[in-house]
C-alpha cells in the first residue's frame, strides 16, 4: 500500500499485496454479525458485503464460503431462525461443548432479562436470518446462469449451506414471526434445487442425489412449520407482516408446478453400477448376522431414509400435502396483514381466500394418513387447524386408536384431547386405557376433559387429574371455582384427592381452595330469615356442594401442618373480621357509618407480619389505614372500602409446606404474571399517593356510590407511605355474590394473556375479585380512575372534549398518546363484551384511566341475561355510542387512521381471541350448574361457543367481525339505553 502497487487477487480482481491479511479481513467481516446479532449490524455487513462483491467481483466465491460458515456457525448456536420451538432441542446431534456454553450463558442471564428482552432478542435474531438470507438470493441470483469455475464454487457452497440448515428441521424456529425468514430459505433452496436440476437434465446429466436430498428436506422442513397450532404475531411491523404472507405466497407459487405436473419432483436413482456387495452372492455378513440375531432371527428393519426414517413416505405426496397447507397458511397470514384493506366478500369470505377445503372424508384420509406417516403430531395440529370440519377429526381418531400404545403418539398431550372424544368414552372405546401412560397435559388440558362428557370415562377422568397435578398448585389456583364446582361429580374422589394433595404442596393454594369451598358450603342459618329481603328474595338452594365443599374442607385443614394451619386461621381471621365491619353497618344511621368504620378498624390490627391482601398475593399488609373506612350505600347491603399500607414483595406471599415461596401464580398456560390465583385477577400498580381518583369496581346489582370512592380517594392518597409500600384499597362485601364477577373477570384474563401471547396492544384490566363466604366477597380497587358518569356530573361535555382538556389539544402528544390508550381499550373489550354478551353497559360500569384507557365493571348482565327482564334493548355485539366515536374516528366518515387501527385491532383481537376458545368454554361449561343468575336461561355455553365461530377461516372470522364493528357504530339501541338510564338512575351520558 505505501508503494502504490497493486497485484491481481483471485480471479484478476485487485488487491493489496498482502493477500492473506486481506483474505483475513474479510473472514472477519463476514464473521461481524455473529459478535452482535442485531438488525442493524447485520444490515451494516450486508452493506459491506455487497460493496466487496461489487467492488472486487473476483473475490465472490471467497465471500460466499465465508459467509456461508458464519451462517453454519450461527445454526450450530441455535440463533435467531434455528432456535428450536421452544430452545433447541435435546439429542439432536447438536455438539455437547455447545450445549454446556448455551445453558451457561442461559443462567448468567437470569435475573438480567425479562420475557420482552428475549421476545426482542428472538425478533432481532429472526430478522438477521431475514435480511442474510436476501443476500444468499441475491448472490444465487448473480452467478445462477454462469458455467465458469466461480460459478461451480458457489454451487458447492450453497448446496452445503442449504444442506446444512435443513439438516435438523427440528432445530427451526416455530414462533409465529418466524415465518418469512423460514420459508425464504425454503424458497432459496428449492428454486436452488430446481435449476440445477433443470440445468444438469438439459446437460444429458443425472440428478445427483444431493439434489434429491435437498428437494426432500425442503418438503420436511416445510412440513415442520406446521406441527404447532396457528399463532400470530402483533409485534411485527405493517411491512414485515407483509413479507410474512408474501414469503409464503411466493414459496407456494413455486411448489405449486412441481406438484400439480406429472413427473416434476425429483426422483431418488434407481439404477447405477452393480453393488459391490450382495448377500445372495457373497452370502450374510457379519454385521447381518449380528442385526439377524438381535431381532430374533427375523429381518432386520430396513434402512431409514435420511429424511423420513423408517416411515413409508412418498415425497410427492408429502409435498402435495405441504402446497395444501401452505395455501392455507398464506391465507391466514394475509388476513392477519391487511384485517381491512385485504380482499373481502362472500365468495372469498366463504372459501378463506385459499380455495375449497376437501370435499368429502376420502380426501381428509388421504391427507391425515400422509400428515401421519411423516409425523403423529403433525396430523393432530392439522385437525386443530380445522375444528369446524368433522372430517379430519373422524380419520384422527381412529388412527390414534389404532395406535394408542405407541411411545411416539403418547408423548403428545394434544392426541391424547383428541382420543378423549364423548363418543369415544360412550362407546368405551378399548384404546382409552392407554391415558393411563400417556403423557400428561397442563391444567388448560385437564380442566378441558373434566368439562366434557367424555370424563365419565374413568380413564379420561384420571388422565384429566394427571394433567392437573403436573401443573404447579398455584396455576392450578386459577381455576378453582371451577374444579370445586366439578366436586358434585367426583364420585371416585379423584379431583378431590388432587386438590388435597396440591394444598399441602402450597399454602397459598390451601387458602384459596378454603374460600373457594366456604363460597359453595351450605349457607349461615340467617340467610335462610334475613331480616331484610330484597325484592326476588329466594331462600338458598343446594345446587349440589354444600356436603361435598364442607367434607373437603374439613379434609384441607386437617391435612394441613400445625404452621400452616396456624397461618391460615391468621389470615382468615384478619380479614374476616375487616368484611365483618360491612355486616354491622345495616342497623346505623348513615350519617354515623363512616365514623362507626373508623371505631371498628381500631379495635384490631394484622396478627403477624407475613399476611397478604387476597385479592394480591404478591402484596405483603403492613397494615390497614383506619381513616380510610368508607361505606358505599347498595340498597339494604353496605359494602365497605378500606384502604391498606402494603409492599409489594413476591416474598411476603405464604410459603409452601416445603419453607419455600409459591411461585409467581400465572393464568396456566402463559407466562404472564399478572393473574393471580382462584380467580384472582391482579390490577398492577395498585392505588399511590399520585393518584387523582379512584373508581370502585362494583357488581351489577348495586350501585354503590361512585361518588363516593372517587372523595375517599383523597384521603387515602393523603396518606400514601413512601418508599417501596404504597396504598391497595379493597371494597368488602356481605350479601352480594362476586361469583359471576368473577366468571367474567377470569374470561377477560384468558383473552387478556392470549393478546399479550400475540403481541397486540389491546388492554384489559381483569381487577381483583374473591369470593370469602357465602355472599361474601372482596373486590380490588381500579386504581387511577374516575367513572364516565362521575366524569358526567362535573360537566356535560363528551368525551372528545374531556380528553382535549385532561390531555391536551388533538395532535398534541399527550391527547393523541391518550386516544391510543382509549383505541387499544376499546378494541380490547369489545372483543371481551361480545364473547360474554356483557349487558347493562351504562356509564356508571364504565371506567377512564388517568392514562386514558377505558375500563369496562359490573358484570351482573352476562351470557344470556339482560336488564329489564331479560329484554335484550342493548342489541349491539358491544358498546360504541357517539362520543367514543368522536374519539375513534374524527369526521365520522369511518375513513381516518384511527378508526382503521380499531377496526384492526378487534379483528386482530377476535382472531387471537379464538385460539383460546376451548379454554373459555371449558371456564363458562363447568360454571353451568352453580345456580349464577347468567346460566338461568337460554343456552348459554352452546351460544359463546357460536360466537367464536370455529367452524369459519379467518377470513370469514375477520368479515364477521368487522359486521358487527359496523352495526355497532353509534347504534341508536346504545344511545336510547343511555337515556333510559339517564332517566331512571340519573346516570349522565
Amino acid at each position: 500500500e505505501e508503494d502504490g502497487e497493486t497485484y491481481a487477487g483471485p480471479g484478476g480482481s485487485a488487491c493489496t499485496p498482502h493477500a492473506p491479511e486481506a483474505y483475513a479481513l474479510m473472514k472477519s467481516l463476514c464473521a461481524v454479525p455473529l459478535s452482535r446479532f442485531t438488525p442493524e449490524v447485520m444490515s451494516l455487513a450486508l452493506f459491506a458485503w455487497t460493496w466487496v462483491s461489487t467492488s472486487a467481483p473476483g473475490w465472490l466465491a471467497p465471500l460466499a464460503s465465508r459467509s456461508a460458515a458464519a451462517w453454519a456457525w450461527s445454526v450450530d448456536r441455535h440463533m435467531g431462525l434455528f432456535s428450536g420451538p421452544r430452545g433447541h432441542p435435546k439429542g439432536t446431534g447438536i455438539d455437547a461443548e455447545v450445549e454446556a456454553a448455551e445453558e451457561a450463558e442461559a443462567e448468567a442471564a437470569v435475573g438480567a432479562s425479562n420475557e420482552d428482552e428475549r421476545q426482542a432478542r428472538l425478533l432481532g435474531g429472526l430478522a438477521c436470518h431475514h435480511t442474510w438470507l436476501a443476500f444468499f438470493t441475491e448472490l444465487w441470483d448473480t452467478v445462477c446462469d454462469r458455467t465458469d469455475a466461480e460459478h461451480s464454487a458457489v454451487v458447492q457452497t450453497l448446496l452445503h449451506m442449504l444442506q446444512h440448515s435443513l439438516a435438523h428441521p427440528e432445530r427451526l424456529s416455530s414462533h409465529p414471526a418466524a415465518a418469512a425468514p423460514r420459508f425464504r430459505l425454503l424458497l432459496l433452496a428449492l428454486r436452488f434445487a430446481g435449476q440445477r436440476a433443470a440445468a444438469l437434465a438439459d446437460a444429458g446429466s443425472p440428478v445427483p442425489v444431493a439434489l434429491v436430498l435437498l428437494h426432500d428436506r425442503v418438503v420436511k422442513a416445510g412440513l415442520t412449520w406446521f406441527l404447532h397450532a396457528p399463532a400470530f404475531s402483533g409485534h411485527l411491523t405493517q411491512r414485515q407482516s407483509e413479507e410474512q404472507h408474501a414469503a409464503v405466497a411466493d414459496f407456494v407459487a413455486l411448489l405449486e408446478p412441481l406438484c400439480t405436473k406429472p413427473g416434476s419432483w425429483p426422483a431418488w436413482p434407481t439404477g447405477g453400477p452393480a453393488p459391490a456387495y450382495t448377500p445372495g452372492l457373497h452370502g450374510r455378513s457379519t454385521l447381518e448376522n449380528a442385526l439377524s440375531a438381535r431381532h430374533g432371527g427375523s429381518k432386520p428393519p430396513p434402512a431409514a431414509h435420511p429424511v423420513w426414517g423408517t416411515s413409508p413416505v412418498s415425497t410427492p405426496e408429502a409435498a402435495q400435502l405441504l402446497l395444501f397447507l401452505c395455501r392455507r397458511e398464506a391465507d391466514r397470514l394475509q388476513v392477519w396483514a391487511r384485517p381491512v384493506s385485504g380482499p373481502y366478500g362472500a365468495a372469498a369470505a366463504a372459501t378463506g381466500g385459499a380455495g375449497a377445503l376437501p370435499a368429502g372424508a376420502r380426501e381428509w384420509e388421504g391427507l391425515l394418513q400422509c400428515a401421519w406417516r411423516v409425523d403423529p403430531q403433525l396430523a393432530v395440529a392439522i385437525t386443530a387447524r380445522f375444528p369446524g370440519v368433522s372430517a379430519p377429526r373422524e380419520v384422527l381418531t381412529k388412527l390414534l386408536a389404532s395406535n394408542a400404545w405407541d411411545p411416539a403418539v403418547q408423548a403428545l398431550p394434544g392426541a391424547a384431547m383428541m382420543l378423549a372424544t364423548p363418543e369415544a368414552a360412550a362407546a368405551k372405546v378399548p384404546a382409552l386405557a392407554a391415558l393411563a401412560t400417556w403423557a400428561p397435559g397442563q391444567a388448560m388440558e385437564g380442566l378441558e376433559l373434566i368439562s366434557s362428557p367424555a370424563a365419565k370415562h374413568p380413564a379420561v377422568k384420571a388422565y384429566a387429574v394427571r394433567c392437573l397435578e403436573n401443573t404447579p398448585p398455584e396455576q392450578v389456583a386459577f381455576f378453582l371455582p371451577q374444579l370445586v364446582q366439578s366436586l358434585r361429580a367426583d364420585k371416585g374422589g379423584q379431583i378431590a384427592d388432587a386438590l388435597v394433595h396440591m394444598a399441602r404442596a402450597s399454602d397459598l393454594f390451601a387458602h384459596q381452595l378454603i374460600w373457594a369451598l366456604m363460597t359453595e358450603e351450605r349457607p349461615p342459618h340467617e340467610a335462610f330469615n334475613p331480616e331484610v329481603k330484597r325484592s326476588g328474595w329466594q331462600p338458598p338452594r343446594d345446587f349440589g356442594l354444600w356436603e361435598p365443599s364442607t367434607k373437603l374442607r374439613e379434609r384441607v385443614l386437617a391435612a394441613l401442618a400445625p404452621a400452616s394451619r396456624a397461618y391460615w386461621e391468621d389470615e382468615a381471621g384478619y380479614f374476616d373480621r375487616v368484611t365483618s365491619i360491612s355486616g354491622i353497618l345495616k342497623k346505623i344511621d348513615k350519617d354515623e357509618r363512616r365514623g362507626a368504620i373508623a371505631v371498628e378498624l381500631q379495635k384490631f390490627s394484622p396478627p403477624r407480619s407475613d399476611l397478604y391482601v387476597p385479592t394480591n398475593p404478591d402484596c405483603r399488609v403492613i397494615h390497614h389505614i383506619n381513616t380510610s373506612g368508607t361505606p358505599m350505600q347498595s340498597a339494604a347491603k353496605v359494602p365497605i372500602l378500606v384502604a391498606f399500607k402494603v409492599q409489594q414483595d413476591p416474598l411476603g406471599r405464604p410459603a409452601t409446606t416445603a419453607g419455600h415461596a409459591a411461585s409467581t401464580s400465572t393464568t396456566p398456560g402463559t407466562s404472564n404474571g399478572a393473574t393471580t390465583a382462584g380467580g384472582l385477577h391482579r390490577v398492577e400498580g395498585g392505588l399511590d399517593a399520585s393518584a387523582v381518583g379512584v373508581q370502585v369496581a362494583e357488581h351489577a346489582n348495586g350501585s354503590a356510590g361512585n361518588a363516593g370512592a372517587q372523595q375517599q380517594q383523597g384521603q387515602v392518597g393523603s396518606v400514601a407511605p413512601a418508599g417501596p409500600s404504597r396504598t391497595l384499597a379493597c371494597i368488602f362485601k356481605v350479601g352480594d355474590d362476586v361469583r359471576q364477577d368473577v366468571l367474567a373477570l377470569q374470561v377477560i384474563s384468558l383473552l387478556r394473556d392470549a393478546f399479550a401471547r400475540c403481541g397486540l396492544p389491546l388492554y384489559l384490566c381483569p381487577y381483583g375479585c374473591l369470593p370469602t363466604g357465602y355472599e361474601r366477597g372482596i373486590i380490588e380497587v381500579v386504581p387511577n380512575t374516575k367513572s364516565r358518569a362521575a366524569l358526567g356530573e362535573l360537566s356535560d361535555r363528551g368525551l372528545h372534549d374531556i380528553f382535549q382538556a385532561e390531555f391536551g389539544a388533538p395532535g398534541s402528544p399527550g391527547f393523541e398518546a391518550a386516544r391510543r390508550n382509549f383505541i387499544a381499550s376499546e378494541a380490547g373489550y369489545a372483543i371481551a363484551s361480545y364473547l360474554l354478551q356483557a349487558k347493562d353497559r351504562h356509564n356508571g360500569n364504565l371506567l377512564i384511566t388517568d392514562s386514558g384507557h377505558l375500563v369496562h365493571i359490573d358484570f351482573g348482565f352476562i351470557l344470556e341475561i339482560s336488564p329489564g327482564g331479560n329484554m335484550g334493548f342493548e342489541s349491539a355485539a358491544f358498546k360504541l355510542s357517539h362520543e367514543m366515536t368522536q374519539l375513534l374516528d374524527p369526521g365520522g366518515g369511518r375513513a381516518s387512521a384511527t378508526w382503521q387501527q380499531f377496526e384492526e385491532l378487534c379483528i386482530r383481537g377476535y382472531l387471537a381471541a379464538r385460539t383460546v376458545a376451548e379454554p373459555i368454554i371449558a371456564v363458562v361449561a363447568l360454571m353451568a350448574e352453580s345456580g349464577l343468575p347468567c346460566y338461568g336461561r337460554g343456552q348459554p355455553v352452546a351460544n359463546l361457543r357460536n360466537r367464536f365461530r370455529l367452524d369459519l377461516s379467518e377470513r370469514a372470522a375477520a368479515q364477521l367481525m368487522r359486521d358487527m364493528i359496523n352495526d355497532a357504530y353509534q347504534k341508536w339501541t346504545t344511545g336510547f339505553y343511555d337515556y333510559i338510564q339517564a332517566l331512571q338512575n340519573r346516570i349522565p351520558y
